[in-house]
């Protein structure tokens, strides 16, 4: 089941029945199990102009981008968060927890922006960018 944590108030449209609930929920899910998963949306921090875009990429560098949406969950239950109105400071707990393996792809980027703009430093990760990359042979474009 995918779940939206959000401030309803800020939802002028959607089309379909979305499955609310709040941040409390999620960690009650999220605080026994030993596999979680990650990721992270990002936007522009500051209007445009502001800095050079063709060095710094709104969106990438977390000195000129904040999270807008995080995803973290499980197979069974996902839960969908809209950080422009949730405070994720409770997430800090689960995602600083060494026991709990965080998986997703590219986790270099999430933890720059976790930890940059949200002091939440992730422990205990698999990366699976990292795992494909580790083993890919350029030269035979094989798996080993």
């Amino acid at each position: 089941m995918i779940y939206f944590i959000t401030d309803k108030t800020q939802i002028q449209y959607y089309d379909r029945d979305l499955n609310f609930t709040n941040l409390d929920d999620c960690l009650f899910y999220l605080k026994d199990k030993k596999v979680i998963g990650l990721d992270i949306e990002t936007s522009r921090k500051y209007k445009k102009y502001k800095y050079r875009e063709d060095i710094y990429k709104p969106g990438l560098d977390p000195y000129f981008s904040r999270i807008c949406m995080l995803q973290i969950g499980d197979l069974d239950n996902q839960y969908i968060i809209d950080v422009r109105f949730v405070d994720i400071a409770p997430l800090k707990s689960i995602l600083e927890d060494k026991s709990i393996l965080k998986v997703g792809h590219n986790l270099k980027f999430e933890t720059k922006h976790l930890l940059l703009n949200h002091h939440i430093f992730i422990q205990n990760i698999w990366d699976t960018m990292k795992i494909f990359f580790g083993s890919f042979d350029e030269k035979t474009s094989r798996l080993f």
